[in-house]
């Protein structure tokens, strides 16, 4: 399943990075936020990567399913 994670917070260069490396795509919104999208396998996963938004120094804003 395809996701899109929004989030707020500064993203660093080496947090961008360890993102990209989870197969995440990392877009800058207009709004100031950061969409994180990309396919996750199970709900796991996809835990595994909000609970990780808090290392990156970033707040979760929402989750939701994309096509």
């Amino acid at each position: 399943m395809r996701y899109e994670i929004v989030t707020d917070g500064v993203l660093s260069d080496v947090s961008r990075s360890a993102l990209h490396d989870r197969g995440l795509d990392v877009l800058a919104r207009p709004d100031g936020s950061i969409a994180l999208r990309g396919e996750f396998t199970g709900l796991a996963e996809l835990n595994d990567v909000i609970f990780a938004l808090e290392d990156f120094g970033l707040g979760l804003v929402s989750v939701h399913q994309i096509p």
